[in-house]
């Protein structure tokens, strides 16, 4: 009955302890992430609706078309699939590794 924050899985909700859905722990959300979506493709939904203002957004940029295509087909264009191919992934958190980072989930930086 406590539903999920849609925006908190896209890595994009900003209420924090405000928001009224449930943000699931890490190990839920990669659970979550398994099932649904196997090669965990996030989708920028600024983007579609022409508000994206991040200089290095870490989601998909493509049409709401594209997107749909993906979830009916498990296919991207190629266009996509060679800029997936050559997308970075962001730097190890420093904070992390040193054995705390105040910043948690919401850290743009991976904990290994």
């Amino acid at each position: 009955e406590n539903k999920i924050c849609r925006d908190f899985m896209r890595n994009a909700c900003n209420r924090g302890n405000a928001c009224r859905f449930r943000h699931p722990d890490n190990e839920e959300t990669r659970l979550i992430s398994d099932d649904s979506n196997p090669k965990e493709i996030i989708f920028c939904h600024d983007f579609q609706n022409n508000i994206c203002k991040r200089n290095d957004c870490r989601f998909i940029h493509c049409t709401r078309e594209d997107e749909n295509t993906y979830k009916i087909t498990g296919l991207l264009p190629k266009s996509l699939t060679s800029s997936l191919a050559s997308e970075k992934k962001p730097p190890i958190c420093l904070d992390f590794n040193k054995g705390f980072c105040k910043r948690g989930d919401r850290c743009k930086y991976r904990h290994i």
